[in-house]
């Protein structure tokens, strides 16, 4: 204690001090405890630590997070540990993952691929995106999961998916091939054996013909069955072929068969009689008609009942047993026993009177509708024909085909001295829709009314007619001829 101060207190300087205690004058006068340090009461420097530091042989440390005092002064994590809430716990960089207290890259590693305890299994790798893929050592390929030799696999032979066929091998070059076993041949891509078969006898390609068998050493050799007998290296029954009757060779006359014991003899089909060794339908045979031997006369046919008849050929009818024309037979005109008068004759079927046609001349070419000496139609031509060729009227179509027959026509020319080359077909028997009739024959020009009107063609050089066509009343012009 100094003069002047307190008890407990030392003068230092111009200031009482308590020694014991003050961080400047710790246990003497200037004697200053440093930064971190406080003087302790009993006059020494001493450190003192924060909130939440402890201690630790003179150092504050946080026993919280301090590896090398990790919850108590001088408990020192190991490596690769933190001490983390005064524990000492794994610490793992970045990008790695603590599973069951080892770092591990879970994009990579095959025991904890994706995430820690997902283990790849066995030929798998944790393919780096932290899945686990099939990994085929080299030579081998990943086909749906499976590491297969493309060179050698049938299932995949070549190529994931190209399955060899049956009996091929995938060959070791990655090619299926056929794969025969001993005792057979690959012909054609089929294993074959060519000592027995027919398609392949003895070598690829050499085919046994029908009938043959390949017979077991590679030689097509003919096979007949029970009851056949080889004739010349066709298999026949010798009971019923018609060439191989009883024995090879042995052939049956034509109309006979070989009567299924080896026998032949005439055979005639069901309605037909052997009439001295001939196979005869008496029905309609003319040499046996109705029974054997009874034969038909001239002119006559057995008619298909057994009976002979006359029989006309086309075009001509039994008129009391003579084949007439009744289309030109003057005593059967039209049909049997019509008989034309004296000087008549048989046209189409009917007595007309013959035709004395002399052909006068011909007016200048009209289509459908006539018109001379302005009158329409037929009664006109009709006076021009008798005024200028007196005495001829217009000539029907028969009347022109009789001039024709006579030569009349050739070289016609009409009044107007023009050379004629066809005519209006004239003829009253004629529908009056083939004469451009309107009310009066040929006085008809246009179409309206679907009528036509009947012509011949002339070959004027030669007077010869053609046959009737069908003109319309107003697509043309043709001449009117003059007969006496």
């Amino acid at each position: 204690m100094d003069a002047g101060c307190p008890t407990g207190f030392t003068q230092c300087g111009a200031q009482c001090v308590n020694l014991d205690r003050d961080n400047t004058h710790c246990g003497r006068c200037s004697n200053s405890c440093g930064a971190g340090s406080l003087c302790d009461g009993t006059g020494q420097c001493a450190l003192t630590c924060q909130q939440n530091f402890t201690d630790c042989n003179g150092a504050c440390m946080n026993l919280e997070k301090d590896r090398d005092n990790c919850g108590t002064c001088g408990v020192v994590c190991a490596a690769g540990q933190v001490c983390s809430a005064g524990v000492c716990a794994l610490s793992c960089q970045f990008g790695l993952t603590d599973c069951n207290g080892t770092c591990v890259d879970v994009q990579s590693d095959e025991a904890n691929c994706g995430a820690c305890g997902v283990s790849c299994g066995a030929g798998e790798v944790c393919n780096g995106s932290g899945t686990c893929q099939l990994s085929c050592q080299t030579g081998l390929t990943d086909c749906s999961g499976t590491c297969v030799n493309t060179n050698s696999d049938r299932a995949n032979c070549g190529a994931c998916g190209v399955s060899c066929g049956v009996g091929e091998v995938c060959n070791g070059s990655g090619t299926c091939q056929l794969s025969c076993q001993t005792g057979l041949t690959d012909c054609s891509g089929t294993c074959v054996n060519t000592n027995s078969d027919r398609a392949n006898c003895g070598g690829c390609g050499v085919s046994c013909s029908a009938g043959e068998v390949c017979n077991g050493s590679g030689t097509c050799e003919l096979s007949c069955q029970t009851g056949l007998t080889d004739c010349s290296g066709t298999c026949v029954d010798t009971n019923s072929d018609r060439a191989h009757c009883g024995g090879c060779g042995v052939s049956c006359s034509a109309g006979e068969v070989c009567n299924g014991s080896g026998t032949c003899q005439l055979s005639c089909q069901s309605s037909l009689t052997d009439c001295s060794g001939t196979c005869v339908d008496t029905n309609s045979d003319r040499a046996n008609c109705g029974a054997c031997g009874v034969t038909c006369a001239d002119g006559e046919i057995c008619d298909g009942a057994g009976t002979c008849q006359l029989s006309c050929q086309a075009g001509l009818t039994d008129c009391s047993g003579t084949c007439a024309n009744t289309q030109s037979d003057e005593a059967n005109c039209g049909g049997c026993g019509v008989t034309c008068n004296a000087g008549e004759l048989c046209e189409s079927g009917t007595c007309t009177a013959p035709v004395v046609a002399t052909y006068a001349g011909s007016l200048t070419p009209e289509n459908g509708r006539w018109n001379y000496n302005n009158t329409v139609g037929l009664p006109g031509a009709e006076a021009l024909c008798a005024s200028t060729f007196a005495g001829s009227s217009v000539c029907s179509v028969t009347q022109l085909q009789t001039a024709a027959a006579a030569g009349e026509l050739v070289g016609a020319t009409d009044t107007a001295g023009t050379q004629v080359n066809s005519f209006w077909a004239e003829d009253p028997g004629t529908a009056n829709n083939r004469r451009c009739f309107n009310g009066t024959p040929w006085d008809y020009q246009t179409a309206h009314f679907g009528l036509f009107g009947n012509s011949v063609a002339l070959n004027n050089a030669t007077g010869a007619l053609g046959g009737i066509a069908v003109s319309g009343c107003n697509s043309g012009s043709h001449w009117v001829a003059c007969c006496f």
